[in-house]
């Protein structure tokens, strides 16, 4: 099934890639929502869980668990006569305990057993061909019977005998397969005539309801298209469209979801952006990790003097909800995993910062209190990092340490802090106060989140790309809540007019690792 399965997907992926190109230059939310819902559609129809629950044989095993039950209400019903006449066991009250418990366990399981028949009869999976054996049942054992991989044959009668034997053995397994799969094709036949009245109304009664829903909400938004993008097995007929519909609520409720924990901090932040190409800024995000110029940026403002407790923290929330979205981009671009080593780092020095205030174990609210000004804090934090950098540099003897990728994290992270404490330094006005330069600052992580988010549309499609089965369904509901939680940090974005980056093109992607290179001495 499997199998199967994942070739369909791989041809409903190329046709839907042919439409994608044309979201990458810019973000509108209906035509996002519009792309990722075939993904959606294609992701919850080749669920697992749902295919199973609508085959043949997991209905006809409800089917026989439900009889079974009926049974043993008989027999509930039964004892229950029985123990009025007189006489005694030696098990006393726990017989009655032990067959209640069991009654209420057994109620639970027919009432599932219900659900998937007639979840399959609702399907109407096995009507049209009732009596055929689709290949995905008997697939695997036929090619145990006709191969001879792992078996050694010799020229004698023991290895016709081996070979007689094993062709043997999966015939007649193949034959109980055959036998399990027709008979239950034909319990879900005959009970179907049995079920199809509930059914009806059933059916009756959710189009009546969903008439007044539609009514009254407007219609459900639902491009015809989506139905072309279901994943079915050989021998199961279209599924309903009220299926679609479903599943497209489903996803719209996620949506929702996301809009409920929407970042307000950073969407506060991001209006500070005023991202104009400058050489500055330009700089920033040619040369290193987005989140790791983040994660500097906000240790430089974290130290400065004179600043609120109130501000710091702040900035701290918005930061915190901005860089799990910038991870999620840069994971996304950095297809090959080369630059993990420094988002790691990014991540330790953030989580360092965030928890003890500290930046490679320097304190950053108590270790420059001597410093007056702004430039002082700069030059310190320069001098500190080139210390670190430059003290590596001559204690290291591995001649791979020459590749950036290789870099200790702290060494990445003063590399960092001195590249752009030098490049602010070159622009520092005398006249400059503290709050002066905490704005600048937050303009400045405002611009990298805004550089960085830009290309959040294209990763979020890009989570919808997942052909592991049993891990597609769990990916593509993450990306509609991300799409939910950052809509309205999208549109913000967009308002700017914002360039998108050229996601073709790794190098220019992440272009860090030449950068990094660059040593302080330089």
């Amino acid at each position: 099934m499997k199998r199967s399965l994942k070739l369909k997907y791989e041809e409903k992926h190329r046709e839907a890639l042919e439409k994608e190109e044309e979201l990458v230059e810019g973000f509108n939310m209906a035509d996002q929502r519009r792309q990722m819902m075939k993904y959606w559609v294609m992701a919850e129809s080749s669920c697992p869980q749902f295919l199973i629950a609508r085959s043949s044989v997991c209905a006809a095993s409800s089917m026989i668990t439900f009889f079974f039950v009926i049974m043993y209400t008989l027999v509930h019903v039964i004892h229950g006569i029985i123990k009025s006449v007189p006489g005694k066991t030696p098990y006393g009250v726990y017989t009655k305990r032990i067959i209640e418990i069991q009654f209420y366990g057994a109620g639970i399981a027919v009432i599932l057993a219900m659900l998937r028949w007639f979840v399959t009869v609702s399907f109407r999976c096995s009507s049209t061909n009732t009596w055929m054996i689709e290949s995905y049942w008997i697939q695997t054992l036929n090619d145990c019977r006709n191969s001879s991989t792992g078996i050694k044959i010799g020229p004698n009668k023991w290895g016709k005998g081996l070979l007689d034997a094993k062709w043997s053995v999966l015939t007649f397994c193949i034959g109980v397969q055959c036998f399990i799969v027709l008979a239950s094709k034909t319990l879900i036949f005959f009970s179907s005539f049995m079920v199809a009245p509930f059914v009806f109304c059933f059916s009756q009664i959710n189009k009546f309801a969903r008439r007044h829903h539609d009514a009254s909400s407007g219609g459900d938004d639902v491009d015809p298209n989506l139905n072309s993008y279901i994943l079915l097995l050989d021998g199961e007929v279209d599924l309903l469209t009220s299926f679609v519909k479903s599943m497209c609520r489903e996803a719209d409720g996620m949506i929702q979801i996301g809009r409920e924990k929407k970042p307000s901090n950073l969407i506060n932040l991001l209006h500070k952006s005023v991202y104009s190409n400058s050489s500055q800024i330009t700089s920033l995000v040619s040369h290193d990790c987005w989140t790791l110029q983040v994660v500097t940026l906000t240790s430089i403002a974290v130290a400065l003097p004179n600043i609120s407790q109130h501000q710091r923290k702040q900035l701290l929330r918005s930061v915190s909800e901005g860089l799990p979205l910038a991870k999620v981009v840069e994971k996304t671009l950095d297809t090959n995993a080369k630059l993990k080593s420094i988002r790691n780092a990014a991540s330790s020095t953030w989580v360092e910062l965030l928890v003890y205030s500290k930046w490679v174990q320097i304190d950053l609210t108590s270790g420059f209190l001597w410093c007056r000004n702004c430039e002082q804090v700069l030059q310190e934090l320069s001098d500190k990092a080139e210390e670190i950098v430059m003290g590596w540099k001559s204690e290291s003897l591995d001649s791979n340490m020459g590749n950036p990728l290789n870099f200790p994290a702290r060494v990445v992270a003063a590399n960092s802090m001195y590249r752009i404490c030098q490049t602010i330094l070159l622009s520092y006005g005398e006249v400059e106060s503290c709050e002066d330069m905490w704005e600048r600052l937050c303009v400045m992580i405002a611009d990298v989140f805004s550089a960085c988010l830009t290309n959040l549309p294209y990763a979020i499609t890009k989570m919808c790309h997942q052909s592991c089965i049993e891990k597609r369904e769990k990916t593509v509901r993450q990306a509609f809540l991300l799409l939910g939680k950052t809509e309205q940090v999208l549109a913000n974005i967009q308002q700017h007019q914002r360039p998108c980056i050229d996601h073709e093109d790794e190098a220019s992607t992440m272009s860090c690792v030449n950068d990094l290179a660059i040593t302080v001495g330089c």
